[in-house]
């Protein structure tokens, strides 16, 4: 089985493999293996790193110089973490994220998503001065973070924190080393299509 996929969500999971110059498009899923982790870099720099045995769907990307931004990622499980690029510096309401268990607004930051079947993580590595994240629980509840190196926890059925917690040091060396790719590879730009760098292993 090929280190990372992608699937199109909307041609009954049609499945590819990741290669050099291959486009990404908007409703299709970056899936790694058991062994893999995979590195893109959109077309407005923003970074995506992802864990084995993840899976992330790209909602929505576009960007053109003089233009507002938009994009969109959706963590089906899996551990990712983001880099935002020049579409958030350019609009901080232009990223959206999302779980299975809460939605996320993105200004500014580094965030961090470990997802599983009944249980989330998401937390806050870098925040730029002056910016937020906020999350809202499928409960309507949400929580904001306004320090990094603060997390959350979700549990499906319970309530949404009202504050962070702290982000051990173990827990953020288990991300990077994790998610970090070893070699890298260029992918292509297609229009509105997700475009940067996969690295796998």
């Amino acid at each position: 089985r090929p280190a990372a996929l992608v699937v199109d969500e909307g041609v009954e999971g049609q499945r590819r493999a990741l290669e050099v110059k291959a486009p990404v498009h908007v409703g299709e899923s970056l899936v790694t293996g058991a062994d893999s982790k995979m590195q893109v870099r959109f077309m407005d720099n923003t970074v995506l790193a992802i864990g084995p045995q993840a899976s992330v769907r790209l909602d929505d990307f576009f960007f053109a110089e003089g233009q507002q931004g938009s994009i969109g990622l959706h963590f089906a499980k899996g551990l990712a973490r983001v880099v935002s690029g020049k579409i958030v510096q350019q609009n901080p309401e232009a990223m959206r994220l999302s779980s299975p268990l809460a939605f996320l607004g993105i200004r500014g930051t580094t965030t961090i998503h470990d997802v599983a079947q009944s249980k989330e993580t998401h937390a806050v590595e870098f925040l730029t001065t002056g910016h937020s994240v906020v999350l809202t629980g499928l409960d309507g509840h949400s929580v904001a973070f306004d320090r990094p190196m603060t997390a959350v926890d979700l549990r499906s059925g319970q309530a949404t924190p009202r504050v962070p917690r702290a982000l051990t040091p173990a827990e953020l060396n288990r991300v990077h080393l994790l998610t970090v790719a070893n070699r890298f590879t260029e992918l292509a730009a297609m229009g509105n299509i997700a475009v940067g760098e996969s690295g796998f292993v």
